[in-house]
């Protein structure tokens, strides 16, 4: 059940920020754009992993469409406050690439819901490049964020 009230999505009995489920993307110009779907920000930090695709869409003149992607955070997956050295990547995975014929390629990704207790916030950010094949070849890159916060505070 969705449903938009004053900016908010109701989600079963959860209400979140609509902005919190917005996608992101990028004109990359002549048809083409790079796009993330997925939170923008996860919450609560339950260290529960959260999928994300990226999708890199052309035109029907692209024959053949290459996608890569690499996840990093500004937290070590270890480290104080982290929860500990017993639990899996934060990103996994972290790289991924898909190269397709025709004009779409897409990457999945879990970001895991989760901060150091003693930082202000856990940033992933997505690093992505697309090219397709067109002549001549067209090449865009692409930088996305979701945000884990430290708390609701505001």
């Amino acid at each position: 059940m969705k449903k938009t009230l004053l900016g908010l999505i109701a989600v079963g009995a959860l209400a979140v920020p609509s902005a919190a489920l917005a996608d992101q993307s990028k004109d990359c110009g002549s048809g083409r754009s790079i796009s993330l779907t997925g939170a923008n920000t996860l919450w609560p930090p339950n260290h529960k992993y959260h999928d994300y695709t990226v999708t890199a869409t052309g035109t029907a003149m692209d024959f053949q469409t290459d996608l890569m992607t690499a996840v990093t955070s500004n937290e070590p997956d270890v480290g104080i406050g982290s929860g500990g050295p017993q639990h899996a990547n934060d990103a996994n995975p972290a790289m991924a690439s898909d190269s397709e014929s025709g004009s779409t390629a897409s990457t999945h990704h879990q970001l895991r819901a989760e901060r150091s207790g003693a930082g202000s916030g856990r940033t992933y950010t997505f690093n992505v490049s697309a090219t397709w094949d067109m002549n001549p070849a067209t090449m865009c890159t692409a930088t996305f964020t979701v945000f884990v916060p430290h708390d609701q505070r505001g």
